[in-house]
């Protein structure tokens, strides 16, 4: 199974950084973003190519983050060991999945995943696909209590076939609960329970008006079906600029019929958007204070105790 990490947008909302390289370079704690974001598919037994998708008008880093592919090959015992020193359980024992660059023009997420399809040559697969967007920093928990900044993808993965079983699922998004934010923030999800799925009842990206309060929203990972939405990529994934899978995926489908787009709650400790210099600051020091806290300690936005649905 393939899996497409976003990670073209320019980065504005965190300029001056944002200048200087993508959100996947940012470093937290001495590992950039992707080496957090990586830890998710090196785990995972499911999906066996990553390719992240780089805006083409950044030729230089492209290089840049290719030869850091080549290198971090010969240097995950080193990566694991700050993982480790931060507190970070990324396991062992896995194989490192199999990582390439691909180019796209920056013209919204629907657009860019469309262009990295054809590039692969995956646009007319029939098989699933997970996406993921390459801008927030995910912390779990393990079942031995410890903390890893993976989720289980194979576990969504599996869940998302089963919503197709029951529902007639063309995508599983994943959700977190949130309280006491401003929702205006990010793509809101209405949840319906069917049996032991979870159906999106209505979808809204990141509604005009500030409503503080808790929902559900949109954790920023999918698996989608390809056979169902890559015949209608035009609708789906029309190229052109401003192209956002939120809208032009995920909120279609949920205005298609109960189950189309399903949900599974994901069981995090934290949830951490990187969109602003602020926000990168914050993450890196709830990463630094991790090896100070107990596996009961405090927990911040997408904290989900119970069992997840999935």
């Amino acid at each position: 199974m393939d899996a497409f990490m976003l990670a073209a947008g320019r980065a504005t909302r965190a300029y001056p950084v944002g200048l200087l390289y993508p959100k996947v370079l940012f470093q937290i704690c001495g590992l950039p973003v992707l080496e957090y974001m990586l830890t998710w598919f090196d785990a995972s037994q499911e999906v066996s190519d990553v390719h992240l998708v780089l805006n083409d008008t950044w030729s230089d880093v492209i290089g840049r983050v290719e030869c850091y592919l080549d290198y971090r090959r010969s240097h995950l015992v080193e990566i694991h060991g700050v993982f480790a020193s931060l507190g970070i359980d990324v396991g062992s024992g896995h194989r490192p999945v199999a990582v390439d660059v691909v180019a796209a023009h920056g013209d919204g997420t629907g657009g860019d995943l469309r262009t990295a399809l054809e590039a692969v040559g995956r646009s007319k697969s029939t098989e699933d696909f997970v996406v993921c967007n390459a801008d927030y920093l995910t912390l779990a928990w393990t079942p031995t209590g410890h903390v890893t900044s993976a989720i289980p993808v194979d576990d969504i993965v599996a869940y998302h076939r089963r919503c197709r079983a029951s529902l007639g699922t063309a995508c599983t998004v994943g959700v977190i609960r949130v309280n006491g934010e401003d929702l205006s923030r990010f793509g809101n999800v209405e949840l319906s329970e069917q049996g032991s799925a979870t159906a999106v009842l209505s979808f809204r990206e990141k509604p005009a008006s500030r409503v503080l309060g808790d929902g559900w929203i949109n954790a920023g990972v999918y698996v989608v079906s390809g056979d169902i939405v890559l015949p209608e990529r035009d609708t789906y994934l029309p190229k052109g600029p401003d192209s956002a899978l939120e809208l032009t995926m995920l909120q279609r489908l949920s205005e298609q019929g109960l189950g189309r787009l399903a949900a599974c709650r994901l069981r995090l400790r934290n949830w951490l958007d990187l969109a602003t210099v602020g926000q990168l600051a914050a993450a890196s020091l709830v990463v630094a204070d991790l090896s100070q806290q107990a596996p009961q300690g405090s927990h911040s936005i997408g904290e989900r105790r119970e069992s997840s649905k999935i």
